[in-house]
């Protein structure tokens, strides 16, 4: 099943077909871009005037080169300004916004105020998945308390 195009703006890269738009965020004050593939395999969404120490990318669908394991639960990604902060969205930012994240590449996984956060994996006393899930400023498990040692950058 497609996605609905009415009042989105369609950009093709690659002969693949993208949508996107713009919508204020209601739980923040800034605008968000929205950016997904007609598939619904590639969909991220982008804050718009992030600060450059936060800024970051969030990922919804498998559909990202970058990073291995995506889609499903939210994850979030260190990323470029693409010009957006200082202007208007074009379909030119959205292009390079979409190159960036079909490219290869290392990238930062950060929480959800733009920090790092520590490296992936199960902790090793309750086995509980902590990739993207502990703050920077908490160094354990936020399930059983387990200290995590060590610290993505």
């Amino acid at each position: 099943m497609g996605v609905s195009t009415k009042k989105r703006r369609k950009l093709t890269v690659n002969n693949r077909l993208y949508v996107w738009y713009v919508k204020e965020d209601y739980d923040f004050p800034n605008y968000v871009l929205h950016v997904f593939s007609d598939d619904k395999q590639f969909i991220v969404h982008y804050h718009l005037r992030q600060s450059s120490d936060i800024r970051h990318i969030i990922v919804h669908g498998p559909d990202f080169p970058r990073v291995a394991g995506t889609g499903g639960v939210w994850r979030r990604f260190r990323c470029p300004e693409w010009g957006i902060e200082n202007g208007a969205v074009t379909p030119r930012t959205v292009r390079n916004l979409i190159d960036w994240c079909q490219s290869s590449g290392n990238t930062t996984e950060v929480d959800y105020v733009g920090k790092a956060v520590p490296l992936g994996g199960c902790c090793i006393s309750c086995g509980v998945n902590l990739r993207g899930m502990i703050p920077i400023s908490s160094n354990c498990c936020h399930k059983c308390g387990y200290p995590v040692a060590e610290r993505a950058g």
